[in-house]
């Protein structure tokens, strides 16, 4: 029996030979996913300009070329040793950091610190622990930077550097069918900007029909707020949902429905409609293949009509042949039927896709 673990827990291993004869282990386990077993190695390496102004008519890229590059090892089942590097215009910066789960039970303690140089210098230090299990859950972090300390995020900012300060704080406990939950924010800039939020939640599942989320926030600068969102799937793979929000003198509600593009492939879609500042909608198509994912619909907001047209996926390059497939965005493996064609696949017991002609998927 494979152990499916999320936070602090027991795994029994059970193992039962062909005699029969059944051997059974349990161990105390703490399972999370920023660590690597011990001799695992990842690495990302990224290359290219910066955008600035996103979202703005004067959205565009940077003449300069950047860099950026992480590196992780595990140097144990409970340690992992992290770094990273920045390189671009002016700027030059470097950090380490360490994720360490004592006796890999007692939650997960994570540090780390920074250094750049260039159009000024600095440091930046983080401190953080997280503890889940089945009675509790707890989230803590503390960030802090030097007023000089730049890393890629913020060459742009007029010569605003990243936020001196980052703190939060999560604390959740299971009640019933749901979750209670409080989260405190707060953060700190260069300047005199400065905020500070507080959140209390509470979701439940009522029966498999419909599931409520209810929130109270305050914030610093906005004032007191409150959320109430309401979901209830039906057919099998439609969803359809409402949602009301106050804050700052003004209420907002929002319905959509939707159908989810079936993992396998094909068709789905969503139309939502809601009263924010006079009205808005939108009708959305979204369409999965075997290479790639594709969406187009068309939005009013404000008085103002428009279109858009998406589609992403990838190309690898694996055992001699050159593939086409959907977006990439970690490990992948190719599958041979060794040249057996319409083979269905199935991950994680459902059908990703069928093999080609060639025996490939």
């Amino acid at each position: 029996n494979f152990p499916q673990i999320s936070g602090a827990g027991e795994a029994t291993l059970v193992v039962r030979d062909a005699l029969g004869r059944v051997t059974q282990t349990t161990v105390q386990i703490y399972s999370d996913t920023q660590r690597l077993a011990k001799g695992l190695t990842d690495f990302s390496v990224e290359a290219g300009l910066l955008r600035h102004d996103y979202g703005t008519s004067t959205d565009g890229y940077d003449h300069d070329p950047v860099f950026s590059g992480s590196l992780r090892h595990g140097l144990s089942n409970d340690v992992t040793v992290e770094a990273h590097a920045e390189s671009g215009p002016h700027l030059t910066m470097a950090g380490l950091g360490v994720v360490w789960s004592p006796f890999d039970h007692w939650g997960l303690f994570s540090a780390s610190a920074a250094h750049s140089q260039g159009n000024g210098a600095g440091w930046q230090r983080s401190l953080g622990y997280q503890f889940n299990s089945p009675h509790f859950g707890i989230d803590l972090e503390a960030q802090r930077a030097d007023h000089g300390f730049r890393d890629l995020g913020s060459v742009q900012a007029a010569g605003q550097g990243p936020l001196l300060a980052q703190d939060r704080a999560s604390f959740w406990l299971p009640v019933h069918r749901g979750t209670l939950a409080y989260t405190w924010v707060g953060w700190k800039g260069e300047t005199s900007l400065r905020g500070r939020t507080q959140t209390l939640s509470w979701s439940e599942n009522f029966g498999k029909l419909v599931y409520l989320t209810s929130s109270v926030f305050h914030d610093q600068s906005t004032g007191t707020g409150i959320g109430l969102s309401l979901s209830m799937p039906f057919d099998g793979d439609k969803n359809a949902a409402l949602s009301m929000s106050h804050n700052n003198g003004r209420s907002e509600a929002t319905a959509t429905v939707q159908r989810s593009v079936p993992y396998q492939g094909g068709w789905g879609w969503q139309v939502q409609a809601g009263d924010h500042e006079g009205g808005y909608g939108s009708a959305v198509a979204n369409f999965r293949g075997n290479y790639g994912d594709a969406s187009f619909g068309i939005a009013r907001d404000s008085g103002r009509t428009d279109s858009f047209l998406s589609a992403n996926g990838s190309l690898a390059f694996m055992d001699g042949h050159l593939f086409a497939s959907r977006r990439i965005s970690d490990s992948f493996a190719i599958v041979s039927t060794d040249g057996v064609g319409k083979v269905p696949i199935l991950y994680e017991n459902r059908v990703y896709g069928s093999t080609d002609a060639r025996g490939y998927l």
